[in-house]
């Protein structure tokens, strides 16, 4: 028997907040869990980073604005680098302009760890994180590297006489 009444209602759900409204309730959240750090690990900062992308520097490049988006119009967590059996960043964009592709990975840290000692020396997480960003470095620095990575994450797509430049960030402890 088919029965022809409704036994569904479609609604409106709430409107979308203006930029100026998200972005005060983001800096919001993101001073609060800040001032808990002390109370969580990286991957707490991880997730709230998935969670609001724009809070994640490099979506067009370290090198200032472009007006292009990020390829593939997103932010990529916690990449693989074909090859590459190390750790591996928490993050990569991959922004463009009319001459460039840039490969920008990103690590962060918990904003508890110092960078320095007392005595003003490099903390060894600090120097540990650093060494993350050398051995990208020393990688992508290999041509066949880069080959490996642009197949990977299907830069085809994107015009090839553009000249590859990998960037790195790392986001480390915060100002108090």
């Amino acid at each position: 028997m088919l029965t022809t009444g409704r036994t569904y209602r479609l609604e409106s759900g709430p409107k979308a907040l203006t930029w100026d409204r998200y972005s005060e309730l983001v800096q919001r959240d993101w001073r609060e869990l800040l001032n808990a750090a002390d109370d969580h690990d990286e991957a707490v900062f991880q997730r709230f980073l998935e969670t609001h992308p724009c809070m994640v520097p490099g979506g067009q490049s370290m090198s200032g604005p472009s007006g292009h988006s990020a390829f593939p119009a997103a932010l990529i967590t916690q990449p693989s680098l074909p090859g590459f059996n190390e750790h591996i960043p928490d993050f990569l964009w991959i922004a463009t302009d009319s001459l460039h592709i840039y490969a920008v990975l990103i690590e962060i840290e918990a904003p508890k760890k110092r960078m320095f000692t007392k005595g003003g020396q490099p903390t060894a997480q600090f120097t540990q994180a650093q060494t993350q960003i050398a051995r990208w470095k020393s990688w992508l620095g290999e041509p066949a590297n880069q080959t490996l990575f642009c197949n990977h994450y299907l830069m085809d797509a994107l015009p090839r006489w553009r000249t590859f430049i990998p960037q790195y960030v790392l986001i480390y402890g915060r100002r108090l």
